[in-house]
């Protein structure tokens, strides 16, 4: 069970950080030799288990409060 719930993380971390890579490599207003932004890049998938529901919890908090 452990093992699948690890597995999952990171191939949800890997495919995080693909989308990280290719938003920061087609964004021309970031340098590419800029060190805090690489470090960025490398930490974000990191946190995706914290930011994600997170997210979740205010968009759904959202919705309740407009309607």
């Amino acid at each position: 069970m452990l093992e699948n719930i690890l597995f999952g993380y990171l191939v949800v971390a890997v495919v995080v950080l693909c989308f990280c890579l290719t938003i920061f490599w087609h964004d021309q207003t970031t340098p590419k030799n800029d060190l805090t932004s690489w470090a960025i890049i490398l930490i974000a998938p990191l946190f995706y288990p914290i930011t994600i529901p997170l997210s979740i919890i205010e968009l759904s908090n959202f919705q309740t409060k407009k309607y």
